[in-house]
C-alpha cells in the first residue's frame, strides 16, 4: 500500500506534510539507532605483549629505566601498585633471566619515562609497583 493511500484511509488531509514528517521520523530514528549501537562497541581491546621483563635497575632515573641491561626476563609479573616502573611486556623472548632486546626496549623508552613521571602506566604493557 502506498503511503498516500494509507493517509487517505486514515482521512488525513495534508498528505505531503505527513509524508515529510514520516520521512523525518524514520531518518531521526535511523540516526539514533546508529549512535546507540556504536556506543556499545566500546574501545578496542589492547593486546598485551607476551613476555614480561622485570625492572632490576638501581634507581628510577630516566637513564636507568630505559637501559635494557636493567631489565630481566621473568616468568611472572609480581608487580602491584602504581608509583614506579616494575617491568614491561615485550614481543621478543630472550629467555628467562636475560635482558630484553635493546632495540625493542628503545622503542618503548618514552612510554616508560612518561609512566615513571606520571606514576601510572602509559600502556597496558607497562607494569608499576609501589
Amino acid at each position: 500500500m502506498q503511503v498516500g493511500n494509507y493517509f487517505k484511509k486514515l482521512k488525513i488531509k495534508n498528505h505531503e506534510h505527513c509524508k515529510k514528517m514520516l520521512f523525518l521520523c524514520v531518518f531521526v530514528f535511523a540516526i539514533a539507532l546508529a549512535c546507540i549501537t556504536s556506543a556499545f562497541k566500546g574501545a578496542p581491546k589492547v593486546q598485551v605483549n607476551p613476555y614480561f621483563y622485570s625492572y632490576v635497575g638501581p634507581t628510577f632515573s630516566d637513564q636507568d629505566i630505559t637501559n635494557a641491561q636493567n631489565y630481566q626476563r621473568a616468568d611472572i609479573d609480581p608487580c602491584t601498585g602504581s608509583q614506579d616502573i616494575c617491568g614491561i611486556y615485550l614481543t621478543i623472548d630472550n629467555g628467562v633471566g636475560n635482558a630484553p632486546d635493546a632495540n625493542e626496549l628503545a622503542t618503548k623508552a618514552q612510554e616508560i619515562k612518561d609512566s615513571e613521571a606520571n606514576g601510572s602506566p602509559e600502556t597496558e604493557n607497562i607494569a608499576m609497583q609501589n
